[in-house]
């Protein structure tokens, strides 16, 4: 398809274009370029470059990538982002890369009826009811959806099967079976560097997921899941950003190890070698208070 491009530049005493990293945060100037449809002129593409970035932001360079694309929703077109792109260079030296590609867009209706002089006790029974407590049980666990690298996107949802049976504090049982829905936080791309002059470093992926309800055939509770130990995956024994030594595929991995290297709890960092986490990769997962979310 053809495309008519132009360019543009925003310094920074008009920009409202701020990088915020945790280290930093500034107001930045920027520029770039997007493509429209020579004929509708609906936008195809926009690139956007940060420029000058202040030391004080500990990066280099920030770049941001959109595709746009009409999308069916209903009976109606609409023009979406299809494909989001973030990639950036530390400070370090290290690259990052974040994407995120939209699909399955839908419209969400709603009818209601307001009623002004009903009771709803059912509504009330359940509010008055004491909620389920299972803070601080550890379900070991097993995906039941493959999370395949290259198509998964942030937001796509995914599912876990516990794999022992355990007991509550109240003495309820979770049954083998039960079902852990989720989604994906975040999937990322970043540059690992070793201690190695051979190998100054290895791409890995970094996976961190949101576990939010557990479903057997007779309850449907909300959970706020972390990954605590997992297995099955080439990982790297992670201090301040470099590799060490490799996990085998089957060595047992803990959450603390990642924290310990920055990253959030729960992210599983592994080889980008590996396309996929298959189904039946294994994982511990560790329940906290919902009133943590």
């Amino acid at each position: 398809m053809r495309a008519i491009r132009y360019d543009y530049v925003v310094p920074v005493q008009k920009s409202n274009y701020q990088l915020d990293t945790g280290s930093g945060r500034r107001v930045v100037g920027y520029h770039g370029s997007f493509w429209v449809d020579p004929h509708s002129l609906e936008l195809l593409r926009l690139e956007v470059h940060a420029d000058a970035i202040p030391a004080e932001v500990k990066l280099i360079s920030s770049a941001i990538t959109v595709e746009y694309a009409p999308i069916l929703i209903g009976n109606r077109k609409f023009l979406l982002p299809a494909v989001a792109q973030l990639q950036v260079i530390k400070a370090d030296r290290q690259l990052a890369k974040n994407e995120i590609a939209y699909s399955r867009c839908h419209a969400l209706t709603a009818g209601s009826t307001p009623a002004f002089d009903q009771a709803h006790p059912q509504v009330l029974a359940q509010d008055e009811a004491k909620p389920e407590t299972v803070d601080g049980i550890v379900l070991d666990t097993e995906l039941t959806t493959p999370i395949i690298v290259r198509t998964a996107a942030v937001g796509d949802l995914i599912q876990a099967r516990v794999r022992k049976e355990v007991k509550t504090s109240s003495g309820r049982i979770i049954p083998k079976g039960a079902l852990i829905d989720g989604r994906i936080l975040r999937l990322e791309s970043v540059r690992l560097f070793t201690h190695y002059h051979f190998v100054p470093f290895y791409i890995y992926n970094l996976l961190e997921v949101e576990l939010s309800t557990l479903r057997s055939l007779d309850t449907s509770l909300p959970i706020q899941g972390v990954v605590e130990h997992w297995r099955g995956v080439y990982t790297p024994s992670i201090q301040t950003g470099s590799i060490n030594h490799f996990k085998t595929a089957f060595a047992d991995v803990t959450s603390q190890e990642v924290v310990s290297a920055g990253l959030p709890a729960g992210t599983i960092p592994f080889l980008s070698g590996f396309e996929e986490l298959p189904t039946g990769f294994l994982m511990q997962v560790k329940l906290l208070p919902t009133s943590a979310h």
